[in-house]
């Protein structure tokens, strides 16, 4: 990212911080959204120091805010018809959301900020389902359903997570950007994790009813420093689900599309035993495995996943782990 003035890596006792690494941002611990219009969905919101509350009553919702920080001592709660709704959360302004205290909702979020988004070290994020994207959407195509997220942001802009984000069972957790990294966790048994180097793309519905992301628009623009475009150092869990790390980048701007470090993780669910897979893959550069990815089954009586890596080149360094093993055979 280029500079900004609140972007700064001086700590400020107090205050959240992102982690190691990022681009530090601090913002104040009782820090909330500010509204800037609703558009669509009967939504209210109300707000105290504790606590902003998104309470909607139709099944897809629009916010409009001028910022979208959440300090580490507020929360901010969704409360939705039921778990298919979904509010679309845009940020207006030209700032990097950081959210370092909670989101909790019992349908499906999208937060849309164009400089991106930083979930701090602490944070907690759960909800049926979580689309994180530094492309827009636009509020026709939204509300008609069509997830084309089609008005890339800035090239440079990054999403980080050092928090923790759980999806519930047969959700969707989406990171999109021209930059991702996770550091943290993210969980969603049953469900799809997507970690995305796009500048566009679309989430689409499958035949099984799940949620993923499809790449329209490739990066354009090396990231700041020469790093991948999807890098994972933490964990990532999709028990029975599917996990996806996949980039796109015009030809020759950078060397590594995917680093796979860290725990990649799609076992076979042991109370249904419905086997999980993942799918490492990308055009325009490298995919390398730097950590554990794996699809096994290992409560008795249950076979392996799938795991496919699939790249211009790729490269498995020395003490990686790929493994899809499982107690009744191999996936």
């Amino acid at each position: 990212m280029a500079s900004h003035p609140r972007l700064r890596a001086a700590l400020l006792a107090g205050s959240a911080l992102v982690a190691p690494g990022a681009m530090a941002q601090t913002i104040a611990p009782d820090a909330r959204p500010q509204l800037d219009r609703v558009i669509a969905g009967g939504i209210t919101i109300r707000q105290d120091a504790a606590q902003t509350q998104v309470t909607q009553t139709q099944a897809r919702g629009i916010v409009d805010w001028r910022r979208f920080d959440i300090g580490r001592d507020h929360t901010v709660q969704f409360q939705q018809p039921d778990r298919g709704s979904i509010t679309l959360n845009r940020v207006t302004t030209p700032d990097p959301s950081v959210i370092a205290g909670r989101v909790q909702a019992n349908g499906q979020v999208a937060i849309v900020n164009q400089s991106g988004i930083v979930v701090s070290q602490g944070a907690r994020i759960e909800a049926a389902g979580l689309v994180a994207s530094t492309a827009d959407i636009s509020n026709q195509n939204f509300l008609a359903g069509r997830m084309a997220f089609d008005r890339p942001g800035r090239p440079d802009a990054r999403i980080e997570n050092d928090g923790n984000i759980t999806v519930r069972e047969a959700g969707l957790a989406a990171l999109v950007a021209p930059q991702v990294v996770n550091r943290g966790t993210i969980s969603a048994r049953l469900g799809r994790v997507a970690l995305a180097g796009a500048e566009t793309h679309v989430v689409d519905l499958h035949g099984d009813g799940l949620l993923s992301i499809e790449i329209t628009g490739p990066v354009r623009q090396a990231p700041s420093g020469g790093g991948a475009l999807v890098t994972n150092t933490g964990v990532i869990e999709a028990e029975g689900g599917r996990i996806q790390l996949t980039a796109r980048a015009a030809d020759g701007i950078v060397q590594d599309l995917v680093r796979a470090g860290g725990r990649v993780a799609a076992d076979t669910d042991a109370a249904t035993g419905r086997r999980g897979d993942v799918v490492i893959a990308g055009t325009g550069g490298a995919i390398r495995i730097e950590g554990e990815v794996r699809a096994t089954g290992i409560a008795a009586g249950t076979r392996g996943g799938t795991v496919e890596v699939i790249g211009d080149r790729v490269l498995v360094d020395r003490g990686a782990r790929v493994d899809a093993s499982g107690t009744a055979g191999g996936g």
